[in-house]
């Protein structure tokens, strides 16, 4: 460490340690404190050109080494404690800073590990059973199921009724399926949509199709 202009001053211990010194002893006592720190311990013959003739009271403030340099003790450990405090900081600096606290797990979620992630992924097959209610077989209930394409495939029988009388109705299914390919065309409703095809009327004169199909059914 460099030089250090300063050293921690407690005034409460000050005024406790100097109540029984005279305001000239205290002037004294501070001007060789002050002085023991810019230069360190000091002989007698400095503390006498310091200080003048000096009480047994101020002399008792003071520590006298084997070398018979006075020092005070409080003043020293101050300097050692500031010492040793810049130098952590400047250790601490080299590397990297002030090494991070690890917080323990205290066993709670924070608000935002209990929230959901709304980037991942989303689950098709859930949202489909949501919305279709799919029993244990893996099936869709009937009445979503009435509307597709397999289920018309295997239920023509439901439009042999008197309403489609003299109708063949396995050839104008088989001209739907085909109009359905070739125009590339989907409805919500394949049975809805095969009943309106049956009420068309070319089917029912016997029309051929042609480029009829666009305008003459409408998509369910």
């Amino acid at each position: 460490m460099g030089y250090d202009p300063a050293f921690l001053f407690y005034p409460g211990d000050f005024l406790i340690g100097t109540a029984e010194l005279t305001n000239e002893e205290v002037g004294q006592y501070i001007r060789a404190l002050s002085y023991m720190h810019q230069k360190g311990r000091l002989n007698e013959k400095t503390i006498r050109l310091l200080l003048g003739s000096i009480s047994d009271t101020l002399k008792s403030k003071f520590c006298i080494d084997d070398n018979g340099l006075w020092y005070n003790n409080r003043l020293e450990n101050e300097i050692e404690k500031r010492r040793n405090f810049y130098q952590s900081r400047l250790d601490n600096g080299r590397k990297g800073g002030r090494p991070k606290t690890i917080n323990k797990p205290n066993g709670n979620l924070n608000k935002t590990e209990s929230k959901p992630n709304s980037n991942l992924p989303v689950n098709k097959d859930r949202d489909r059973n949501k919305d279709e209610s799919v029993n244990e077989s893996g099936i869709a209930d009937k009445k979503d199921n009435e509307k597709s394409l397999e289920y018309l495939d295997n239920n023509l029988d439901n439009f042999r009724i008197d309403e489609f009388n003299g109708i063949n109705i396995d050839r104008e299914y088989k001209k739907f399926r085909d109009y359905l390919k070739s125009k590339g065309k989907t409805y919500k409703n394949y049975s809805a949509g095969f009943r309106n095809w049956l009420r068309s009327d070319f089917v029912s004169k016997n029309k051929s199709i042609g480029t009829k199909y666009s305008h003459l059914i409408e998509e369910i």
